[in-house]
């Protein structure tokens, strides 16, 4: 045999291989009997519903000031994504700072 037969024999026992076991996966393990399913009934069809403003979303990590101020909740999240930064370097923390200042949850070191 040549060496491309060779090649080809082996790529044809490969899918063979491969379809065996998703084929032998599908044949033991039943749709029903799936382990996602079987989680996904054990969650709770209806979940607590949360309001629009204790929502916290994830945005990429920047140092950039954000276009509007942040909600309490994030600026709660941004102190804990920066906190190696320093407020004089990273205006995204010092603007969470701010806010959580204002709104008494953090108080200033004094000097």
């Amino acid at each position: 045999m040549s060496a491309t037969a060779w090649a080809a024999a082996i790529v044809i026992l490969i899918g063979v291989a491969v379809l065996v076991l998703i084929l032998h996966a599908d044949l033991t393990y039943p749709r029903s009997d799936l382990p996602i399913v079987q989680s996904a009934r054990t969650l709770d069809p209806h979940p607590p519903q949360r309001r629009w403003d204790d929502t916290v979303y994830v945005v990429p990590y920047t140092h950039a000031a954000p276009g509007r101020p942040p909600t309490i909740p994030q600026a709660h999240a941004i102190m804990q994504q920066h906190v190696d930064c320093r407020s004089a370097d990273c205006a995204r923390k010092r603007e969470a700072r701010r806010v959580l200042v204002e709104a008494g949850r953090m108080r200033p070191r004094a000097r």
